[in-house]
Formats: structure tokens, sequence, C-alpha cells
């Protein structure tokens, strides 16, 4: 088992939570939901004076989930870059 990359963990982290700023909130029902792929926050539409936390539910685990298939497809591209880039770096030397 290899060790965790931390920094591409935390980078896979801020990218979900601008994501689910950026991206538009699902409506189901008289909910909105926010996050990609899995939802990681939602917010029921509650008449006003009723606390904001009784309006909201947060899932800590689709959000781990989110941060690790985001860095499941950073680490696959990174290394699909690095075959490529040394492939072209091998190729002319080759022709010569």
């Amino acid at each position: 088992m290899k060790k965790i990359n931390w920094k591409l963990f935390h980078i896979s982290l801020w990218v979900e939570l601008v994501l689910a700023y950026v991206l538009p909130l699902r409506e189901k029902g008289e909910a909105f939901y926010a996050g990609f792929p899995a939802a990681f926050l939602t917010m029921y539409e509650k008449k006003l004076n009723v606390n904001l936390l009784s309006s909201m539910h947060f899932n800590p685990f689709a959000l781990l989930f989110d941060v690790i298939l985001l860095e499941l497809v950073a680490e696959l591209a990174i290394r699909l870059w690095r075959k490529v880039r040394m492939a072209k770096v091998q190729a002319p030397s080759l022709q010569k």
C-alpha cells in the first residue's frame, strides 16, 4: 500500500469545495443538493425564523468519497502525463 499524497489530497478537497460552490444546485422536492458527483450538503426549504443548522444536512462520508474520487482521477492524469512526456523525450533519440 502506497503512502497518501497529502498535497494532492488537499488540492482535491479544495477543488471539490469550489465545485460545490460554483456548480448549480440540484433540486429535488423541497431540498437543494450541493456536491459533485455525490451530494454532501443538503439544504431544506424552511420558513423564516428557523435555525440555519436545522435546515441543513452535511454528509462527511460523501465529501470524503468525492475527494478520494477526485484524487484518484488526478493521480491517473498525472501518471498518464508523465508517461506521455517520457515517450516524447525518448522518441527523438530513437529516430536518430
